[in-house]
């Protein structure tokens, strides 16, 4: 029964998977054609540009209510100093050092960084993941060393990369220290630390990561289990990459193509 059920998943996967690839196409060769306003002006020119564009937020009624955050972060009290709200300069120096991250031009993020006088904890967290995108993984540990504030997404991207290095040692001790800090790992964390483990075949790891994450009543989402099943594919435990994918199918959790790649 489970057999017919996931080839019928996988079938159904397939046919989403060629409408979403047909639909990206179509919209990278439009987002291809439109003009970027930032293409070759200069990094002071850029910093302006978007110091422009978020000007306004500064004068927005009822702005104080309201706390800027990197995305994925989680909530947090008010009183944080990593929530208080950015000024303009700091605003738009983290949406060019974010842009700068995904291109892989740390050095450039690094370079428009220390042009700003007070970094605050968003800024530096951007400059952390600038540094990470970039698989700079010293320059990110200085970078968040040196944090006067520690954010939760700060340490989660950090985790991240070092799982990717498999710095899987590392990675364990900075989880210990962020629970420490009193940052509850979420979603994004834990994934994380499931990656890692995949990394270096620990498939304990990532199945006990995972009922972690079940047992804190977090969304053990597509991405979690394909995670857990790539370290199950890699050490060579097909028998429980079986189990997890009868799991996924007991709990609704749908499939896809990729899933399936790790049984024999």
């Amino acid at each position: 029964m489970l057999c017919v059920r996931s080839l019928s998943l996988s079938l159904r996967a397939a046919t989403l998977a060629s409408r979403n690839c047909a639909g990206l196409v179509s919209r990278r060769a439009l987002s291809s054609s439109s003009d970027d306003p930032l293409q070759g002006l200069e990094l002071d020119s850029r910093v302006r540009y978007w110091a422009e564009k978020k000007q306004g937020l500064g004068q927005m009624e009822g702005r104080e209510q309201f706390y800027h955050r990197p995305k994925g972060q989680r909530q947090q009290l008010p009183d944080d100093p990593s929530m208080q709200p950015s000024t303009p300069e700091q605003l738009a120096a983290a949406s060019e050092v974010t842009q700068l991250g995904r291109q892989r031009r740390w050095q450039e993020a690094l370079e428009l960084f220390r042009t700003v006088s007070e970094p605050d904890p968003n800024l530096w967290t951007a400059m952390v993941d600038a540094c990470a995108k970039s698989f700079e993984v010293g320059m990110a540990r200085q970078m968040f060393s040196e944090m006067p504030v520690k954010t939760q997404a700060a340490y989660s991207t950090l985790i991240g990369i070092l799982g990717r290095v498999r710095q899987i040692k590392e990675a364990e001790r900075l989880l210990a220290d962020m629970k420490k800090a009193n940052f509850q790992p979420d979603e994004v964390t834990h994934t994380s630390m499931i990656m890692a483990y995949g990394m270096v075949c620990d498939v304990y790891g990532a199945v006990r990561t995972l009922r972690e994450m079940e047992a804190a009543g977090m969304l053990v989402d597509q991405v979690a289990y394909g995670a857990t099943l790539t370290a199950c594919g890699r050490s060579g435990d097909f028998a429980r990459a079986k189990e997890l994918l009868a799991e996924m199918d007991q709990k609704s959790v749908q499939a896809h193509v990729g899933h399936f790649t790790h049984l024999r």
